[in-house]
């Protein structure tokens, strides 16, 4: 599997959609549980649409995520909330990941699993 290859993980969720949000939830939560390597991987975790207006704050994402729950199964997390239509929080996201690498080549590989 290629995330064995990776330092980070980055796990996408539509922060909007409550259905589907449930369904990356426990979409991440197999994943990490299934997958030991994972704990010495660090975790992204990018509520995406952010730009949306009358969506859930990142509070209330973070504690429907349980993310404190995932730190059992992974090295670092990092949760962001961003905009991949205006592009928000993806800079911070791609900060985060350089410099929690846990190799010194700048062309670490990442590992992007894009929940929909």
């Amino acid at each position: 599997m290629l995330a064995d290859l990776s330092d980070t993980v980055v796990f996408v969720i539509d922060s909007y959609s409550v259905d589907k949000f449930i369904i990356a939830k426990e979409t991440l939560f197999r994943f990490v549980e299934r997958n030991k390597f994972m704990k010495k991987k660090n975790l992204c975790v990018m509520f995406n649409k952010a730009d949306l207006k009358n969506r859930p704050p990142k509070e209330l994402l973070y504690k429907a995520l349980e993310a404190d729950k995932l730190q059992k199964f992974v090295g670092k997390i990092y949760t962001k909330e961003t905009s991949a239509y205006n592009k928000e929080g993806l800079d911070e996201c791609l900060d985060w990941m350089v410099k929690n690498a846990n190799t010194i080549w700048f062309s670490s590989n990442w590992y992007f699993y894009l929940s929909e």
